[in-house]
């Protein structure tokens, strides 16, 4: 199994006791949206939204009118029977200029960059659909430099990611029609944050067994543990990199 699929997100929820498939779950939505400004009238895009738990905690706090979007179509399609207040659209982020009927004022990704085939490609569509001053906010990974020789980075599950590399973010988006504003490292909080989700899938092993089967329970059990010491050891970090949409955005 992969834990991106449907059935891994279900676990992750299950497990996260919420529609969250990143780490911190709602004390990381908060993380990044103190830093943010909050009006309930402006329109946010949540690129990479899962189940739609985060775009339903960000709506119903004010921060914004959410849509968000996801390539998995299980996922959209339970996020909008959960979550009907909510906009969500099956899209690749790619393609994610074609959403909505005007442009954004703030666009987050929370732990889904990594995981983009096309990084550039997708902010160049998040700056075309947005405008000059537009904010952008992604929670994310990191690789310190030895993350691809790392256990982790040799799991299949991990085949494809590409975690935040921060000495070059600057120059990939201005290139992209963004201009870096600031990073904030919250690695130490990685690692709490994944300790505690550790010790939570074991805590609730008969609950997922049940739920979810022995092997996909022994699978992210192990996952995480991995996860868990890959970035205790420095092998991988996290952050949330802000950045706002340049005054003639990126053609």
């Amino acid at each position: 199994m992969r834990l991106n699929s449907f059935q891994g997100k279900r676990l992750l929820a299950l497990a996260r006791g919420g529609d969250y498939a990143h780490a911190g779950e709602t004390e990381s939505i908060d993380l990044v949206w103190n830093k943010l400004p909050k009006d309930p009238a402006q329109q946010v895009l949540d690129a990479g939204c899962g189940r739609g738990g985060t775009a339903a905690y960000i709506q119903r706090a004010g921060w914004g009118k959410v849509t968000g979007i996801d390539i998995e179509g299980e996922s959209i399609q339970r996020a909008r029977q959960v979550y009907p207040e909510i906009t969500f659209d099956v899209c690749p982020v790619e393609q994610a200029d074609r959403i909505g009927s005007g442009k954004f004022d703030i666009v987050c990704c929370f732990n889904s960059f990594y995981a983009f085939s096309d990084q550039p490609a997708a902010l160049r569509a998040f700056a075309h659909n947005s405008k000059p001053g537009t904010q952008l906010a992604i929670f994310d990974y990191t690789d310190p430099g030895t993350f691809k020789e790392s256990a982790l980075g040799q799991h299949v599950e991990l085949l494809g990611w590409h975690p935040l590399i921060l000495s070059t973010i600057s120059d990939l988006l201005r290139e992209t029609g963004w201009t870096l504003d600031t990073i904030q490292d919250v690695t130490i909080e990685y690692i709490r944050w994944y300790k505690t989700f550790s010790d939570r899938i074991r805590e609730l092993r008969s609950k997922l067994i049940e739920e979810c089967g022995i092997e996909t329970w022994e699978y992210a059990s192990n996952f995480y543990d991995l996860m868990h010491e890959t970035i205790k050891t420095g092998h991988m970090g996290g952050a949330i990199v802000y950045a706002k949409r340049t005054a003639n955005g990126h053609e």
